[in-house]
């Protein structure tokens, strides 16, 4: 009987190289930034020398998200449930928008 193989540390196989792995990171962190800022004029145009912190905030979260969900071995409602609790983290806590009070 062959022992099954170990579920951790997964290695990168023939049809997934390790570099194809870190594209499809950047992409990911790329694409929320953009997707996030971009799309709904958050950001201007003029003031895209923004875009590499913004990639930090949101690609970093965005990675965490999607490995801990690949990790677990969750699926989409998963996925959905710590997006949405990183949005609350992040906008309500971190950037103070749940505040009921404005003060100014």
């Amino acid at each position: 009987m062959n022992p099954s193989p170990p579920a951790w540390p997964v290695q990168p196989g023939p049809s997934q190289p390790k570099n194809g792995r870190l594209r499809a990171a950047w992409t990911l962190a790329l694409l929320t930034t953009l997707c996030a800022e971009l799309t709904y004029t958050a950001v201007a145009v003029t003031i895209t020398w923004l875009l590499p912190l913004l990639l930090v905030m949101y690609g970093a979260g965005v990675l965490v998200i999607r490995e801990a969900v690949v990790r677990v071995g969750a699926g989409w409602p998963s996925l959905v449930v710590l997006g949405v609790a990183y949005q609350v983290a992040e906008d309500g806590l971190g950037l103070q928008a749940l505040r009921g009070r404005y003060e100014t």
